[in-house]
């Protein structure tokens, strides 16, 4: 009977016959992938006996339904490669008994050969923009445009549905490509989106973002832009704002009329159209959270 201890220390790349006995510490979620044309998929995970600790790949996956977590398995015809044991079709198994009782820290090193899920960095998009090429990044934004569902036809020969949509943080806009499932998310224009793994890609001299397997899409609050604003005009029934902003264009802002009311009216005895009419223009310092259908909300407002 082999342990794993043994099978470490032999360099070879041929499969095993003497049975081994392990049991399954962890299980990862399958990866799924193609090979001549046919979906396959390979799942990662973590063995342990008395001996030490190894990690598996299984390529059969009529094999999983028996190599669940907890349960003790001996395989024959398996392969040992790059610190690996290499679980295919080929390889015999059986379910089994009389591990023995596994300490406490090879139990541990089994946990840890299946990687935590990290996170690519958040940037601010216009960083993010800039990167190289195949670089992992994480951006934010609002979403600002979505194309309808298309089908692309892969090199091998398989067709896959995709899906541009567009976010825009502050000024800077970029596209990111949405693969397969990722078509599928309930997404929607207005929606402040954080898009976390994806990988920069370059199209027509544009950097743009391609969605992954670990992608995630969630849905934040927008957060407050700080602006300087020059306020041309007002209404009163909403409390309208009407503002230029540093680039020179005029833009509506919505804004709660008590944070008017305390900027605006200088004399106790004015009411507040006369004291804004008489302060306009004025240069402000504005709190902003961007746009809704009906406008960007000011948050907190002071003059400079």
């Amino acid at each position: 009977m082999n342990n794993i201890l043994k099978i470490k220390s032999n360099k070879g790349n041929v499969p095993y016959t003497t049975p081994l006995k392990v049991k399954v510490m962890t299980v990862s979620p399958a990866e799924k992938y193609k090979k001549e044309g046919k979906d396959k998929s390979w799942t990662i995970m973590g063995l342990a006996d008395v001996s030490s600790a190894v990690k598996a790949i299984v390529y059969d996956e009529e094999k999983l339904s028996s190599m669940k977590t907890g349960n003790s398995v001996m395989l024959r015809n398996y392969i040992y490669r790059d610190e690996t044991i290499i679980i295919t079709s080929a390889t015999k198994m059986s379910l089994t008994g009389g591990i023995g009782e596994i300490p406490q820290h090879i139990k541990e090193d089994a946990m840890n050969v299946i990687p935590e899920e990290v996170t690519a960095p958040c940037r601010p998009l216009a960083e993010a923009k800039l990167l190289p090429v195949a670089s992992f990044v994480s951006i934010k934004g609002k979403i600002t445009k979505i194309d309808d569902v298309q089908q692309r036809n892969l090199q091998s020969g398989e067709q896959v549905p995709v899906r541009n949509i567009w976010i825009r943080e502050k000024s800077v806009e970029g596209k990111i490509t949405l693969w397969r499932n990722y078509t599928q998310l309930p997404l929607t224009v207005g929606s402040y989106v954080c898009v976390a793994n994806v990988k920069t890609n370059n199209f027509r001299n544009e950097t743009c973002f391609n969605s992954l397997s670990n992608t995630t899409i969630t849905t934040e609050e927008a957060p407050a832009d700080v602006e300087m604003l020059t306020v041309e005009g007002f209404t009163l029934q909403e409390v309208l704002l009407v503002c230029t902003d540093e680039s020179g264009d005029i833009k509506d802002y919505l804004c709660a009329r008590y944070l008017v009311e305390a900027l605006f009216i200088l004399d106790e005895e004015q009411d507040i159209t006369t004291s804004m009419s008489n302060i306009l223009p004025a240069s402000v310092r504005a709190e902003i959270v961007p746009g809704t259908s009906e406008g960007s909300r000011i948050n907190s407002l002071s003059l400079v």
